[in-house]
């Protein structure tokens, strides 16, 4: 009971203290090291706060971040380093006092990540909308590149969700020699479903126009997916995968 009863106070404290001070950046780091712990715990109190009071009536969207909260700075980039105007899509990058520190046991990469204005890299891909929420669109690393044109996965996603048959379904990358890359969509049937990939193939032809870049231009059927060691889709051990098949 007693340390139920100090664990509230201690939140209590924390967050008068975070809204005191209105989790400013530049004004925590004239308080000095020493402070930072408290700093630390001041800033999650306010963010479980502000977590806590937003208005959960509304309708929750998929891969949405949500607006921008005090004591986070967050920024989209192009591959300059330049700030894209909003509805572009572009990199996105994180400032805060209470971001984690280093990556356990490598350092020297996470170095590579935090540039000199303590911007962490995220390697998100976003966009911001007109009500100032930051959207995902994908990973960098998962882009496809098309001629000059970038394409992500989620762009083919959300639209082969509607293809009966289909248990999972995965688009990436894989190589042309006119283009650099075209788009591979990689399917799981269903148990049972008889689906082929003429199936496949005629579903993507009349959801898409021809000149579409988005278009999967190959369709492989799998058994299953590679996964990582957190058990998410390894989309580059796919796309090697779905290359060898298609030797390419």
């Amino acid at each position: 009971m007693f340390l139920c009863f100090f664990l509230c106070l201690f939140f209590l404290v924390c967050l008068s203290f975070s809204n005191a001070i209105r989790l400013n950046i530049k004004t925590w780091s004239k308080l000095g090291f020493k402070y930072m712990s408290l700093i630390r715990w001041a800033a999650l109190a306010h963010v479980i706060y502000k977590g806590l009071s937003l208005n959960v009536k509304c309708k929750l969207i998929k891969s949405i971040i949500f607006f921008l909260i005090s004591g986070v700075e967050m920024k989209l980039i192009n591959p300059d380093g330049h700030v894209v105007a909003k509805g572009e899509v572009g990199e996105l990058c994180v400032r805060s006092v209470f971001r984690f520190l280093e990556y356990h046991g490598a350092q020297a990469s996470f170095g590579d990540i935090v540039d000199r204005g303590n911007w962490l890299h995220t390697g998100d891909m976003c966009h911001v909308r007109a009500d100032g929420n930051f959207v995902m669109k994908g990973r960098r690393s998962e882009a496809v590149s098309i001629g000059s044109v970038k394409i992500f996965p989620c762009d083919v996603e959300k639209l082969f969700g509607q293809c009966k048959g289909v248990a999972m379904f995965a688009a990436v990358g894989v190589p042309d020699s006119r283009l650099y890359e075209v788009v591979c969509v990689c399917v799981v049937p269903e148990h049972g479903s008889g689906l082929t990939k003429e199936d496949v193939q005629t579903f993507c032809d009349n959801t898409w126009t021809s000149n579409a870049f988005e278009k999967p231009k190959y369709v492989v059927l799998f058994e299953d997916f590679p996964s990582n060691s957190s058990g998410k889709l390894d989309r580059k051990a796919l796309a090697a995968q779905a290359q060898q098949r298609l030797s390419l």
